[in-house]
């Protein structure tokens, strides 16, 4: 068994005049492009299977991909929305376990009132906290900015 493209059988003995199409009219031209071009075919391989079950898992991570960098952004809009300037915090590069500083202190501090009800020593104190816990380093500047 073989894999062929359609478009090829169709071009082929294209030299009729007459354009009928049956079934019988289309199996018996598949059966006589098989047959003038057997040399060629190769039969059908479990690599083709392969083939398509990579290139199916490759459109799925890119999709992944583009979910997870459209949820990043959307992200940092908001947190820019609620703590102006935010960005400008956090310049530590990720850890090799993916960890972000941002992110994390999203989870922390998850609402602009867990930072703005605290006095400055407070924040900056549990700021101090949540470097040490998380292993980030504690810049006493961006806690006082």
């Amino acid at each position: 068994m073989s894999v062929v493209n359609p478009v090829l059988i169709n071009q082929f003995g294209g030299n009729t005049l007459r354009k009928v199409v049956t079934d019988k009219t289309d199996s018996m031209k598949i059966a006589r492009y098989a047959l003038e071009n057997r040399e060629e075919l190769r039969d059908y391989t479990s690599v083709d299977t392969i083939r398509d079950n990579l290139k199916s898992f490759a459109r799925q991570f890119n999709f992944e991909d583009k979910t997870l960098s459209a949820h990043k952004n959307r992200l940092y809009s908001l947190l820019e929305r609620s703590f102006p300037g935010i960005d400008g915090f956090f310049v530590s590069p990720a850890k090799s376990n993916g960890h972000q500083k941002t992110i994390d202190f999203v989870i922390e501090f998850w609402h602009n009132d867990c930072v703005s009800s605290l006095s400055l020593s407070k924040f900056t104190e549990k700021y101090s906290k949540f470097c040490k816990k998380n292993r980030y380093i504690f810049n006493e500047k961006d806690a006082c900015k």
